[in-house]
């Protein structure tokens, strides 16, 4: 039987969901692509304890800049791109940014290894 590459199931507000017993639920596929994306995207470089390379150098890239969409889209489709399990980043929408709270949120849609195509909203 082949590895599946599995990943703590989160809920919308990023927190753990346990199973009755109190185990940590995990999940697999199309979802955990998601998440992990999503992940690689929120988190900065240096954050991870056992993964400092993971994320993306926000600090470099866009601290005390004036925030750029075109910029954004590039920086996330490049991260995307590092994520196991995706084929391509298909498309990075910035939707909205708000340059008092330094806060973005978009849409992007990839195409997994397995041939999925799926869209989500960051």
């Amino acid at each position: 039987m082949a590895h599946t590459a599995k990943t703590a199931l989160l809920t919308p507000n990023w927190d753990l969901q346990l199973t009755p017993e109190g185990n940590i639920l995990l999940t697999s596929g199309a979802l955990a692509i998601a998440q992990n994306l999503a992940n690689e995207i929120r988190l900065w470089t240096n954050d991870a304890y056992f993964q400092q390379a993971n994320g993306i150098a926000w600090k470099e890239v866009q601290l005390a800049k004036k925030l750029d969409s075109s910029v954004l889209a590039q920086i996330i489709h490049e991260a995307g791109n590092r994520v196991s399990g995706v084929k391509s980043v298909d498309s990075v929408t910035v939707t909205a940014v708000d340059e008092e709270s330094r806060t973005l949120h978009g849409e992007i849609t990839i195409t997994t290894e397995s041939g999925e195509t799926l869209s989500f909203v960051f």
